[in-house]
């Protein structure tokens, strides 16, 4: 028996669609990595991370998390696309799913993954700040039950930052060429996890995810404005700019 058809390699996940049934246009741009990355730590959460991992593949994803989604289909489309495309290549040595932890927004693929058998191999990883735990534990998922990894957070920030605060542990399963980093939106802390990753020497695909429109409208009457609330569609994804 081929090795790869024994890990039932799910079929290619159709295309986005809107609510027309429409093949629905969706924007991406590369961020290429910077040339002279900054040095990887040795420490306990780089070394818990590498013994979940092992050899697999990272597939790690960055979006929204409370402001949710405008069309939480177009995500779990694109991001079924990534994984079966990751689980093509790199079914031989397993794949690993890493997003930060809890159920809301971009987490809800937690969801996906635990609850489709073509995903059963696909190991659930989760990278939270210890402020998570803290302040509002119901809001882990349970599909990274057994593979969360808890960084320290003296300074509740809600970031995964070592002791200097300038290296991020988002992307560090991506580094060195062992995954892959895609970006569904999102806020302040996932515009510095963009930062982090582009300066830690990892490519970073950046997808044009909107978040829900009435939590948005409620965020924006409160005086917050849209360069705040989701400042990676508005610096990456301008009319100005255009898809890349």
């Amino acid at each position: 028996m081929n090795p790869i058809n024994a890990l039932h390699v799910p079929a290619p996940a159709p295309a986005p669609t809107d609510d027309h049934g429409a093949t629905a246009v969706v924007r991406e741009r590369r961020l290429t990595a910077h040339p002279q990355p900054s040095p990887m730590p040795a420490d306990e959460v780089t070394a818990q991370i590498d013994a979940l991992l092992g050899q697999r593949h990272a597939v790690v994803f960055i979006g929204f998390s409370g402001l949710g989604y405008e069309h939480p289909g177009h995500v779990c489309a694109r991001a079924r696309q990534v994984l079966d495309a990751a689980l093509r290549d790199h079914g031989q040595e397993g794949v690993a799913m890493i997003i930060g932890g809890t159920t809301e927004g971009i987490g809800m693929l937690y969801e996906v993954v635990a609850n489709d058998p073509l995903y059963r191999e696909v190991l659930c990883v989760g990278v939270v700040s210890e402020q998570v735990r803290r302040e509002c534990p119901q809001s882990l998922s349970p599909a990274c039950a057994d593979a969360l990894v808890v960084v320290p957070d003296p300074g509740g920030t809600w970031e995964v930052r070592d002791a200097t605060g300038a290296y991020s542990y988002t992307p560090y399963p991506a580094q060195s060429g062992r995954g892959e980093v895609w970006v569904f939106g999102g806020g302040q802390v996932a515009a510095a996890e963009v930062e982090c990753a582009h300066g830690q020497g990892v490519d970073v695909q950046l997808v044009d995810a909107r978040p829900q429109p009435e939590l948005l409208a409620g965020k924006l009457r409160q005086g917050k404005t849209p360069q705040q609330l989701m400042p990676i569609n508005s610096r990456y994804f301008t009319a100005a700019q255009g898809p890349a």
